[in-house]
């Protein structure tokens, strides 16, 4: 590793500004490349649990639920016919925190903690080569430019990853058996 860890996140959605927005605070330089031309998230509402605002606090992020969340009282858990699987008493629903928040609205707070980091956008990830045991890896992105290579300790799939199983286009499985790339996806984007 370099005297300054450098980490490059691929994919600028939740997962990537969390990431960002972690190593930040780890001491990391940070560069984040995202494929649209802007940072946005599309979707609508999501549920931001005890951990998830564990999580948030901890990357400095937490502030947008007072903000801009809404806090839930749930009532329990229901099947999809409406049956209850699981019904919580009225006194004992206060006792799990649970915000609801637009997707975008986090993704704003999310890129407010990642803001220290290299924002780069339009940019497609062509090729990551995971390096070796005294090499960093290198990430080979097509830009408006003509393609760059850039340097990297850590390598972070975000978004449409490379090696993860979950159905993500994008680059695949060129990084071989040595690779140092982690995913943090979680399903689809």
């Amino acid at each position: 590793m370099s005297a300054e860890p450098r980490a490059v996140v691929v994919g600028g959605g939740i997962a990537g500004l969390a990431a960002a927005a972690s190593l930040l605070r780890a001491g990391w330089h940070t560069r984040v490349i995202e494929q649209a031309s802007s940072f946005s998230e599309v979707g609508a509402g999501l549920g931001v649990t005890a951990n998830d605002q564990r999580a948030l606090d901890a990357i400095g992020a937490d502030g947008a639920l007072e903000r801009e969340g809404q806090r839930i009282r749930p009532a329990g858990t229901q099947f999809m016919d409406g049956s209850w699987l699981m019904k919580l008493p009225y006194h004992a629903a206060g006792t799990t925190r649970m915000y609801g928040m637009h997707r975008q609205r986090l993704h704003t707070a999310l890129l407010d903690a990642a803001a220290e980091a290299e924002l780069s956008t339009g940019m497609r990830v062509v090729r990551i080569d995971p390096g070796g045991t005294d090499q960093q890896a290198v990430v080979l992105v097509d830009t408006a430019n003509g393609q760059q290579r850039v340097p990297a300790d850590l390598v972070v799939g975000a978004g449409h990853c490379p090696r993860c199983r979950t159905g993500h286009r994008g680059i695949r499985d060129e990084l071989g058996s040595a690779c140092r790339v982690r995913c943090s996806a979680s399903g689809s984007r």
